[in-house]
């Protein structure tokens, strides 16, 4: 009798792992179909959300590029109007006019004044460019983690030099 009651538990046992098996190989059928529908139907919104990473990403370098020309423009004209090494240039007056201290005072504050905002926006535009350099690594890491291939025929864009 010893050997019949193993031989009992011996199948008891058996039916329990297939039993068993049977389970989790349903269970885990069940749990990748469950994965496949979701990765289908979140696909599209993987491609809608990169895209519009993307759109994000061009929009602020645009936005950074726009301001960037502005203070370079305002740079040039102060430039302009201050003249070499910040002397005033004003071809309308002689150089020896004579000037009261007062209006000497007054050219020498606002001359002051401009040459602090020249430098101020000289400070801009160098932070700026830096903006945009990170901004470039940005995108350019991206593009180098994604599979999506950059606008362009040659896939890289090469900045142009800026008339200074």
């Amino acid at each position: 009798g010893a050997t019949s009651g193993s031989g009992y538990q011996k199948d008891q046992t058996d039916k329990f792992v297939t039993h068993r098996v049977k389970y989790l190989r349903k269970s885990l059928l069940g749990i990748n179909n469950l994965l496949d529908s979701a990765y289908t139907r979140l696909r599209p919104l993987e491609t809608i959300f990169v895209v519009g990473v993307v759109l994000c990403c061009t929009t602020l370098c645009l936005y950074v590029t726009h301001k960037h020309l502005e203070l370079h423009n305002i740079v040039k004209d102060l430039e302009s109007r201050l003249g070499p090494m910040g002397a005033i240039s004003n071809p309308n007056l002689p150089s020896s006019a004579p000037y009261s201290p007062h209006f000497k005072s007054h050219v020498e504050s606002v001359l002051r004044d401009e040459l602090d905002v020249l430098t101020v926006l000289r400070a801009t535009v160098q932070t700026h460019d830096i903006k945009l350099e990170q901004m470039q690594s940005i995108i350019d890491s991206f593009y180098e983690s994604t599979e999506l291939p950059r606008s362009g025929a040659s896939g890289s864009k090469q900045k142009r030099d800026a008339d200074w």
